[in-house]
């Protein structure tokens, strides 16, 4: 379990982690019914800023735990499932304590290379086997051009989980100043349309602006149907340091995003909270006051995006209900439209439709069994 105790001065690096722990175990418990052979890729490994002696607190060291436990339940179920991580360095002496990690896991194969990502990028996926299942993380230190990942990009049966440097992006995407700019943004229309229309935006405009044009952008790149992102802010600032961008091209990948997303987001908010009741009492020489009774403060920004992200999915499912008309709207349709667009859980979509059938604002005239407690797929919903 992602230890808040290492993470110290480490807000944004915690808020990723716990979103690995709670991401890849759901992800490779499902598709490991289908594949016969899982991949984690970690394009930019590391370690970096570790302060855990078995690097427990490290992107691929959480990768390989879920990966072994995963191929653990499966043996004693019958199945032997091949795991693999394909762990590539540039720094030569991070590069050596991550070749040496790899006698910790004999049970996955790991295979390290030395060097860019960029020049390794092409063997790799040269050999992960057609019919696997494969997960890419994309952590660079920058924004680097994406070109040479493009076949990441396009390998079917995948989901990639990139980190956008967003405080660069603001800083230099309307300037000449970073050109691999160009190729996260390009769905923003040409270099000089892009530039005249960021330079005339500022703030939450233009990050929002920024965001979705990389969104659409990496999408578009492997034609992933979904690219919802995690805002992960500074630690004691209200500002975002980088956002993640998660791309799958199946509604099964959006709905335990959106899990996994709430419990980073709320970790987030307890960590930032955690660190501005510090400060207070630093400052004042006092015991703090206001600090929160709840974990987190209500007024933190995850926070609010949580709140905000339920009462945005309440609107938005009566907003298509009413649009479907007489002829009402599937819940396997209407479910992953809204998680596409709000960040809300399924479980959570699933309460506010029950709520809205109990009040009879909706009627789902084939959910008869009380028993349920989600609608299911097959049931029509329409505006009562």
């Amino acid at each position: 379990m992602v230890d808040s105790k290492f993470y110290e001065g480490r807000g944004p690096a915690l808020v990723k982690h716990t979103f690995i722990e709670r991401y890849l175990p759901t992800l490779i418990a499902k598709v490991a019914s289908k594949y016969d052979h899982f991949a984690f890729v970690d394009f930019f490994a590391g370690p970096w800023n570790s302060k855990c002696p078995g690097l427990s607190d490290t992107s691929f060291d959480i990768a390989l735990r879920a990966m072994r436990g995963a191929k653990a339940v499966w043996k004693r179920n019958g199945r032997d499932i091949l795991m693999s991580a394909h762990l590539v360095e540039e720094d030569d002496e991070a590069y050596a304590k991550l070749a040496q990690h790899k006698e910790k896991y004999p049970d996955i194969e790991i295979i390290t290379y030395p060097g860019r990502a960029e020049v390794q990028a092409d063997n790799i996926l040269a050999g992960i086997p057609s019919g696997s299942f494969s997960f890419f993380n994309f952590d660079p230190k920058g924004v680097p051009e994406l070109s040479p990942f493009n076949q990441m990009f396009l390998r079917p049966s995948s989901e990639v989980l990139l980190t956008f440097m967003l405080k660069f992006a603001q800083r230099f995407a309307h300037t000449d100043a970073m050109p691999t700019l160009t190729s996260w943004l390009n769905e923003l229309g040409d270099d000089d349309d892009r530039k005249a229309m960021l330079a005339q935006l500022a703030g939450q405009a233009k990050e929002e602006a920024i965001t979705e044009g990389a969104r659409r952008t990496l999408a578009k790149l492997g034609k992933y149907n979904f690219a919802p992102e995690i805002t992960v802010d500074e630690l004691e600032k209200e500002r975002t340091c980088y956002k993640l961008i998660f791309l799958t091209r199946h509604p099964k990948g959006i709905r335990v995003f959106r899990d996994a997303q709430i419990a980073a987001l709320e970790a987030q908010a307890v960590n930032r909270s955690e660190a501005k009741a510090t400060a207070r009492t630093t400052k004042t020489g006092m015991e703090d006051l206001f600090q929160a009774v709840t974990p987190f403060e209500r007024e933190e920004r995850s926070a609010k995006e949580i709140r905000n992200g339920t009462i945005d999915a309440r609107v938005l499912a009566l907003e298509i209900i009413q649009g479907a008309g007489r002829n009402g709207v599937l819940w396997a349709e209407l479910w992953p439209t809204v998680l596409d667009a709000c960040v809300v859980s399924y479980s959570q979509l699933g309460k506010i439709l029950s709520e809205l059938r109990s009040s009879n604002q909706v009627s789902m005239p084939n959910w008869t069994n009380p028993r349920i407690r989600v609608p299911r797929d097959e049931f029509q919903i329409f505006l009562a």
